[in-house]
């Protein structure tokens, strides 16, 4: 009896034994996963770009060799850089997605090389940020540039003259102005800036532009749909003037804004098929920053390397590929087919 129980014993050791050393191979064969701060707005007025861009990162790399930490930026510069800061020195965090808004891209932007840092950009950006970052800004969407010399070219093959370009001033605007003003040969644009974000702000520009009538209205920046400026135009008579955007007014938030008074704006969007570039360009930027982790592991300057060799980028780190014309109609947002002269 004592020698059949200390049979059971020593195999009990030994089956321990067994299992302790699998599960500390096991433990000493983990590679620990490389960690990615995600920087966007999840509160404030535009969360739902943050909650948007959330899911496409989320469901283009659903687990594997990233674990992403995210920080809410509330498109605001300076909690912008309190949070990349906080994921930097406190998570441990070298990678990055995001942020979404101009603004804070550029208060991130003088502290990436110092610090060994790689952002992946979730909005447009211009050439010029990725060579001030020295490459360490990588935005996979297409450039201001490119996006707004695609809509300055457009408006001036179809002979407008006058040209009004609204936005609120902030940097991603700005460059966006800049950008198509250079564009332009025959037409004039003239810039009329929202200072602050109320409807006091919508209807003192909507004014100006019944005074100066111009035959077509470029609106490089949501923010003033998301005040009801289309409404306001048709309020007061102007819901005849043509008006352009950019990609970023292919939201449900644009009808819930403007209702019908959204049909017919006319913007540029890269040639993607029905899926709208806020929820594409995070899905592409993480499954791009994924790829060269898993080859790379946690090395930034190598993942620097195999992103930028990725065929579908421009030399400055930015999206190549096709920009086409959409528009708003019955509260759908379609391809753009023009007949004959303006729309």
């Amino acid at each position: 009896m004592h020698r059949k129980n200390g049979r059971l014993f020593h195999k009990s050791l030994t089956i321990a034994g067994l299992l302790l050393l699998t599960f500390l191979e096991s433990v000493a064969g983990a590679v620990p996963k490389v960690k990615v701060g995600v920087l966007m707005p999840l509160t404030g007025d535009f969360a739902y770009v943050g909650e948007i861009a959330r899911k496409s990162i989320l469901a283009a790399v659903p687990s594997g060799d990233i674990e992403f930490i995210f920080e809410d930026s509330a498109c605001d510069a300076k909690k912008a850089l309190s949070g990349y800061r906080k994921l930097l020195e406190m998570d441990g965090a070298r990678m990055f997605l995001g942020p979404c808004c101009g603004n804070e891209l550029e208060s991130i932007a003088p502290l990436l090389e110092k610090n060994g840092s790689l952002v992946m950009s979730l909005c447009s950006s211009t050439g010029e940020l990725f060579m001030r970052s020295n490459g360490r800004i990588i935005s996979p969407v297409f450039s201001i540039e490119a996006e707004s010399q695609f809509n300055g070219d457009y408006l001036e093959s179809e002979g407008y003259q006058n040209i009004a370009i609204v936005y609120f001033d902030n940097a991603f605007s700005v460059a966006h102005e800049t950008a198509f003003k250079r564009t332009l040969v025959r037409a004039k644009a003239s810039t009329y800036k929202f200072d602050k974000l109320d409807q006091e702000a919508v209807r003192d520009i909507s004014l100006k532009l019944r005074r100066d009538a111009p035959d077509a209205i470029y609106v490089p920046d949501f923010t003033p749909f998301a005040l009801s400026f289309a409404r306001q135009l048709k309020r007061i008579g102007l819901g005849n003037i043509p008006l352009f955007s950019i990609h970023a007014v292919q939201t449900e938030s644009l009808i819930g804004a403007e209702g019908s008074a959204a049909d017919g704006i006319v913007y540029s969007h890269p040639d993607i098929g029905s899926e709208s570039a806020d929820a594409y360009y995070p899905a592409r930027a993480a499954s791009l920053l994924n790829s060269a982790i898993k080859y790379c592991g946690d090395s930034v300057s190598c993942v620097k390397q195999q992103v930028l060799g990725n065929s579908s980028l421009t030399k400055d780190g930015t999206m190549e590929g096709t920009l086409v014309l959409k528009t708003v109609k019955n509260g759908k947002f379609v391809r753009f087919l023009k007949t004959t002269g303006r729309h």
